[in-house]
């Protein structure tokens, strides 16, 4: 049986205080290494799942902050549409003149003995026909007509003397 390996029954060699001490100093530190590496592996995963978490969160506010953003710009289109309608609608009323002034301006620089028969206004301009008692009332209103700053030319078309002695006239004003 020389070769035979067996089971060893007898009880062993007892350790000795040193090797009890030895044993008792690598149970300890490998508790507190796996212990460390527990709460280690803990915090990984407690840092992973708060970075999760926030992530969720940032990107819940990012979706908001951009339909904000879309209905913004939506607003600014419609803003900088409106304004340049509003814009358009200034330049055609500033283009406009105001034909009650005119009108009143034209019949408080006609001396008295003068008449009108019509009135047109079209781009920039007034014509007018009318009769007058006699030319020198013409001649005066001209000159008014012409002084007037509101007014940048006059144009006398015709004038003609009339059966009763008057003066028919027809003149165009450019304002």
């Amino acid at each position: 049986m020389a070769g035979v390996l067996g089971i060893n029954l007898l009880p062993g060699k007892k350790p000795t205080l040193e090797e009890k001490r030895v044993s008792k100093k690598i149970r300890t530190w490998g508790t507190v290494i796996l212990a460390g590496y527990v709460i280690f592996v803990a915090g990984i995963f407690i840092f992973g799942a708060t970075l999760s978490f926030q992530r969720n969160q940032v990107k819940g506010k990012v979706t908001a902050l951009e339909q904000q953003i879309k209905s913004e710009q939506k607003k600014e289109s419609l803003e900088l549409a409106l304004k340049g309608r509003i814009g358009e609608v200034g330049k055609i009323i500033k283009g406009r003149a105001n034909y009650a002034s005119l009108i009143t301006k034209i019949l408080s620089l006609a001396p008295s003995g003068t008449s009108f028969q019509e009135l047109d206004f079209s781009k920039g301009k007034v014509s007018l026909s009318g009769e007058a008692t006699n030319a020198l009332v013409i001649a005066d209103f001209l000159e008014k007509l012409k002084k007037e700053t509101d007014f940048s030319w006059v144009y006398l078309n015709s004038l003609s003397r009339t059966k009763t002695g008057g003066y028919s006239f027809s003149l165009e004003i450019a304002f």
